[in-house]
């Protein structure tokens, strides 16, 4: 009896009550975002290492399907395993751009994991909520000089990607071109 007493003052002290939805002595991070510019997808987060921890994190995905009522249908992100840095990319996922996803993170040390925070996003969309919007970058834009003329092409952001977020949306742009000179314009 004393042993096992003696085992469970070990156990507490050093916090490793297993737990299902995580360790009580690792609070989660905070302020999970995604950031989305064209194709490029990076979840983002927030925590802080009061107690100068070596930590690592994790996170997973699953799509949200309106016809199912219970998720837990977790995908590992290989590229966010065990990273130390508090962000992670997703665009190596290629995800339909149209669909919702879930995706959550937590802190591991040890043998020991947070519990999770997760986030609700669609790639696509715009403005419905700060934790998530696109962003299109910048067209790329091509001078040539032709007899004297300046032939100039206005290139649509992913031309070059074979998977386009922005292919179906009508983008316009407006060019100011002047004349260089010596006066002040």
């Amino acid at each position: 009896m004393k042993a096992l007493r003696a085992l469970l003052v070990v156990v507490a002290t050093l916090r490793m009550v297993p737990s299902s939805t995580g360790s009580a002595s690792l609070e989660p991070p905070q302020n999970v975002t995604v950031h989305i510019v064209n194709i490029n997808i990076t979840l983002k987060w927030d925590w802080e290492n009061l107690h100068g921890l070596n930590v690592t994190f994790s996170a997973q995905y699953e799509e949200v399907l309106e016809h199912e009522k219970t998720l837990e249908n977790w995908k590992v992100i290989p590229e966010c395993q065990n990273v130390i840095s508090a962000d992670c990319d997703l665009s190596l996922l290629k995800l339909d751009y149209l669909s919702d996803y879930n995706v959550r993170v937590r802190v591991e040390a040890g043998e020991e994991s947070s519990p999770w925070a997760s986030l609700i996003f669609c790639p696509h969309l715009t403005g419905l909520s700060s934790l998530s919007s696109a962003q299109i970058g910048p067209p790329g834009v091509l001078l040539e000089s032709v007899d004297g003329n300046v032939n100039i092409k206005i290139i649509p952001p992913e031309a070059d990607q074979p998977k386009q977020m922005w292919k179906y949306d009508p983008l316009t742009y407006k060019m100011a071109i002047w004349k260089n000179s010596s006066k002040s314009e």
